[in-house]
């Protein structure tokens, strides 16, 4: 019964979402896709209802995420001195505390600010398959669980929209404002510094994809790294709280093979995204930064899966794979050349479909409103 009330409550919010999208969406089926900060998604108010939705589930959820009775615990604490949470959310959290609120209602804000920008990143005619995608690929739920991170990644996913116009300063300062929320965000503030066009080479891309597999978890770059990194941490003492994550206790298993078809898909669909690029990038060239971002996340993370700290940061890169898929897949319905394709979209949308309805089964994620 439980697991019927958890369907019922993503599927009616997975609906609406895809819904409420398509209203804007629709009055510019006709219109040309564009990308860059003066082209931003305008939020109306089916996409502000969409909004509230979203925060309202996540912020009234009940034990459903990983941290979840830590960040419970820290707000009614009341304790926002400066420490390992980073200013952002603190601040968000004293905010909050001294308006006498609760801590479903810190979920329910720091959820509307991360979904906002996240809606604001996406042209309007790319929201509803971007946000369906973002439901089915995990997104939503990683967005219960690293809940401070999310709220980076949103800020982030917008900031490209500013380096795309080559507008630094105010990439830079959404990119700093990330930081603000998870530390980790900071260090992508150089990407702007990067020539995304002269690196890009379809086949080389997707030959240095496959390499990457030969070494994946390779035990010699494994111990380099954690090697490497824990010299530093003894020099440079901010380090030493990120050790943690590159003890071996902490490694994981993530070897592609034919058991493991959860990663497999993933990988066929990463090959399929890179192979796509490539028309893809001769009618909208700006995207060239999305697919670069996504590509070197791919690559990293394939060859050091093993090692939570990377992968942690890895994943900045690889969210961008809903907005790509949306992308890849609009394009396949879109294109008269690529009109033969259209059954592959279909069957990415119901092999991503059938992932959800997974996910939404395992018990971490067993849906629970609020109770007092």
């Amino acid at each position: 019964m439980d697991y019927l009330f958890s369907y019922l409550i993503y599927l009616s919010l997975l609906s609406c979402v895809i819904l409420l999208s398509h209203l804007t969406a629709n009055k510019y089926h006709n219109k040309e896709l564009s990308f860059g900060y003066d082209n931003y998604t305008k939020i109306k108010f089916n996409h502000f209802l969409s909004l509230v939705f979203i925060a309202f589930i996540v912020g009234f959820r009940y034990k459903v995420g990983t941290d979840w009775d830590g960040y419970k615990s820290y707000f009614e604490a009341g304790n926002f001195e400066a420490g390992k949470i980073e200013f952002g959310y603190r601040m968000i959290n004293q905010l909050i505390f001294n308006l006498k609120g609760s801590y479903t209602l810190v979920f329910f804000l720091i959820s509307f600010l991360s979904w906002f920008f996240i809606y604001k990143a996406f042209p309007n005619q790319l929201l509803p398959l971007g946000m369906y995608f973002l439901f089915c690929d995990e997104w939503f739920f990683f967005s219960t669980n690293g809940v401070r991170q999310f709220i980076a990644f949103g800020f982030f996913i917008f900031s490209i929209k500013f380096l795309i116009n080559h507008n630094f300063k105010l990439y830079i300062a959404f990119t700093f404002i990330a930081g603000l929320f998870h530390s980790s965000a900071f260090a992508l503030i150089p990407l702007f510094i990067i020539p995304w066009k002269k690196l890009y080479n379809r086949n080389i891309w997707l030959t240095l994809y496959s390499i990457s597999f030969i070494f994946s978890q390779n035990s010699f770059l494994i111990e380099l790294f954690s090697t490497t990194f824990k010299f530093l941490a003894d020099k440079v003492p901010i380090f030493n709280y990120y050790l943690i994550y590159i003890t071996e206790i902490t490694y994981t298993v993530g070897k592609v093979s034919l058991g493991n078809y959860g990663l497999v898909f993933r990988v066929l669909i990463t090959v399929l995204i890179i192979f796509y690029s490539k028309p893809i990038l001769k009618k909208y060239p700006k995207t060239i930064i999305y697919y670069g971002l996504f590509f070197l996340g791919s690559v990293v993370t394939s060859l050091f899966v093993a090692i939570p700290l990377i992968s942690r940061f890895a994943i900045y890169f690889t969210f961008f794979r809903p907005l790509l898929l949306a992308l890849t897949v609009y394009f396949i319905f879109n294109e008269r050349n690529y009109a033969k394709t259209g059954l592959l979209g279909i069957a990415i949308i119901i092999l991503y479909f059938v992932l959800f309805l997974y996910v939404i089964s395992i018990s971490e994620y067993d849906f629970t409103f609020f109770q007092s």
